[in-house]
């Protein structure tokens, strides 16, 4: 008797870690998405920061150029 019970908690055990095995994978590749998500974002956020860096120096330098013309 003792021994049918080892082997059903075994058998219970076993199912149980599939479970959690089941849930760390599907977590790892949620993650990952995550993580190729959040590289996507940094890369248009970057992509952005340098449009206006280029359109706001653009913008200064026709500033200065107004200025300078302003001067004389």
């Amino acid at each position: 008797m003792e021994l049918i019970e080892i082997l059903e908690k075994i058998q219970k055990l076993k199912s149980e870690s599939q479970i959690y095995l089941n849930r760390l994978n599907s977590a790892e590749a949620e993650f990952e998405r995550l993580k190729k998500e959040i590289y996507d974002y940094n890369l248009k956020d970057k992509k952005m920061f340098d449009e206006h860096s280029v359109k706001i120096s653009k913008y200064r330098e026709k500033v200065l150029s107004l200025s300078e013309r302003f001067k004389d």
